[in-house]
């Protein structure tokens, strides 16, 4: 069966493939796809098949295997895609669970290689039926190496074709690299289980220095078995070939930097790595009395935006219910940096202060100042708006905005504006960092201290710009990063 697109890979598979784009740079003049697999096997259970082929041949090295499958069979005519794809490594059989009983499925499956190449053709399609009559897999098979993959100079990851269980001790010792060209070993300094895989079969290793673009080979000696007690076969797929990578080692460790508390009811955490933040961000932030934690503070919403330090998603803006004057003991739960490292224990709790501030006498600094980034002709532009408090009716002459250009040193008069006014819009403007401050004055032309909203005007201009300040408090920039799809 011809195969008619490659996109029949999963989603799993494109961003191993990105990760990898290190060890693929080095084969892009390799053009030949990997062999066709002339025979595949399935065997029905309860729930679930196993799938069995022969490996084939490749002029540099097969990488892998998918599987393709679905409830239809495809004939290359009216059908010409499978409905799931699953990447299973360089193995020689897979379990594929999660099927649903008496329903026909249909398999088929092709190789492909470091530099992406596939076979040209599918195996012959083969189906089956799982059902309870057919009985529950029994795991009477060893676990197999299905994959290695070089994460930076000092780190690997090694993914098996089922659930495996280390050693409690010298877990390393189980671990073997040579490289195959001088067939010396690179030492293997450290093994564990990788946590952010909920599947268990992912395991990381900490090596000596690799050299870049060499090829090493990874041996996985007999202590590691699966859940099963089945142990590793030696010579039978416990094997895996990567290229070492050039890519020096993150040295960052991920946890909170600073929490700046910008008013009453909004707090700035910094991190010094990127975030991921779970489905329901608001519920990873809890606040507490650090004196009494049964008195806590609502977090209504947290939104991801660069830090200070111009860290990618490094921020976390949260809007809380009012905060009265003490300390507190912020709490996280289920953050992430983007390798899945989650902050606990100790590193996922922070103390703050906010100290509370009696209104002085006259007129009140704007609320809720905020700035949205446009584009008209090609021209970039800012458009702000603020609240004017209801305090300030009798006691507000005039409105005056500043603009400073070199981030808060200096400021320029940008215009003088009514009482009332409550929106303006800059045009004309660059790609650039600016702030904006808007003071209020009184009839005898005293002025207030002002509230302040920084701005970055950039080709991908984020939908909110700001955030609420108060007394010389210091506006943030937020945005949202595009989702994967």
């Amino acid at each position: 069966m011809k195969k008619l697109s490659s996109l029949l890979v999963t989603a799993a598979m494109s961003v191993l493939l990105l990760n990898s784009l290190s060890v693929y740079a080095a084969a892009t003049d390799d053009t030949t796809p990997p062999g066709d697999v002339e025979k595949l096997n399935v065997t029905p259970y309860d729930g679930a098949v196993k799938l069995s082929w022969d490996p084939v041949t490749d002029d540099d090295r097969v990488a892998g295997y998918v599987i393709s499958y679905g409830n239809t069979s495809v004939d290359g005519e009216t059908v010409t895609e499978y409905d799931a794809s699953e990447d299973v490594g360089n193995v020689k059989s897979y379990v594929l669970t999660g099927l649903t009983n008496d329903k026909d499925y249909y398999f088929s499956i092709y190789a492909y290689d470091p530099a992406k190449n596939e076979s040209e053709y599918w195996a012959p399609e083969v189906s089956a039926k799982p059902s309870v009559a057919a009985g529950a897999y029994v795991d009477k098979d060893a676990p197999q190496v299905a994959k290695a993959e070089a994460l930076d100079q000092e780190h690997l990851k090694v993914t098996f074709s089922e659930a495996v269980v280390l050693p409690e001790t010298d877990a390393e010792a189980e671990f073997s690299i040579e490289n195959d060209d001088t067939l010396e070993a690179l030492d293997v300094l450290s093994a564990e289980m990788d946590k952010t895989d909920t599947k268990n079969k992912t395991v990381l290793l900490k090596t000596d220095k690799q050299e870049e673009g060499v090829s090493y080979t990874l041996t996985v000696n007999t202590g590691v078995n699966d859940t099963a007690d089945n142990i590793i076969i030696s010579g039978n797929s416990d094997t895996a070939v990567f290229d070492g990578s050039g890519t020096a080692v993150n040295t960052v460790v991920f946890k909170m930097d600073t929490i700046e508390v910008t008013d009453s009811t909004h707090l700035l955490v910094e991190f010094t790595k990127s975030v991921v933040l779970p489905v329901d961000p608001a519920a990873a932030f809890a606040i507490a009395d650090k004196a009494d934690d049964t008195k806590t503070v609502e977090v209504t919403k947290a939104t991801l935006g660069n830090s200070s330090k111009d860290v990618e998603n490094g921020s976390v803006l949260l809007e809380t219910a009012e905060l009265a004057g003490g300390d507190y003991v912020l709490t996280l739960t289920g953050v992430k940096d983007a390798d899945g490292t989650a902050l606990a224990g100790d590193a996922a709790k922070m103390e703050f202060t906010f100290a509370s501030v009696e209104p002085l006498a006259g007129p009140e600094d704007v609320a809720k100042f905020l700035a949205e980034q446009f584009k008209k002709a090609d021209k970039y532009g800012v458009k702000l708006s603020w609240t004017v408090p209801d305090a300030n009716k009798d006691l507000v002459d005039a409105q005056e905005l500043y603009m400073s250009g070199d981030k808060g040193t200096s400021y320029k008069s940008v215009s003088e504006l009514e009482p009332t006014d409550a929106a303006y819009e800059v045009s004309d403007l660059t790609l650039g960092e600016y702030w904006f401050k808007l003071t209020q004055k009184d009839k005898d032309g005293k002025e207030t201290k002002g509230s302040v909203v920084k701005v970055v005007l950039s080709e991908t201009g984020p939908e909110m710009l700001g955030l609420v300040l108060v007394s010389m408090g210091l506006g943030k920039l937020f945005g949202k990063k595009k989702a994967k799809k």
